[in-house]
């Protein structure tokens, strides 16, 4: 009896499509990552992500919070966020 390994293509060499498609290997499948140009050509390096945190900055600004940056993450998400996965890691940061 033969096992069939499942094909995927992955469109999108970014962070989240290199992510998918080593995701995707660890499980078995055989993957292809279609990209624009070449591999690292794309935008995930100049992004300017990161995390959401409250610092001291010593104004002493009593409406900064983790939950006001949780807040604020949702509303810039437009609803593509998950609030448990938003609220955890503003909390952490």
């Amino acid at each position: 009896m033969s096992t069939r390994r499942p094909a995927v293509l992955v469109v999108g060499s970014g962070l989240a499509g290199l992510t998918a498609a080593l995701d995707l290997v660890q499980h078995g499948a055989l993957v292809t990552v279609a990209t624009k140009t070449a591999l690292g050509a794309g935008s995930t390096a100049w992004a300017q992500g990161g995390i959401a945190a409250v610092v001291d900055d010593g104004a002493g600004d009593p409406q900064d919070s983790p939950g006001r940056h949780a807040d604020d993450t949702l509303a810039a998400g437009a609803g593509l966020c998950d609030p448990a996965a938003v609220r955890v890691v503003c909390d952490g940061g």
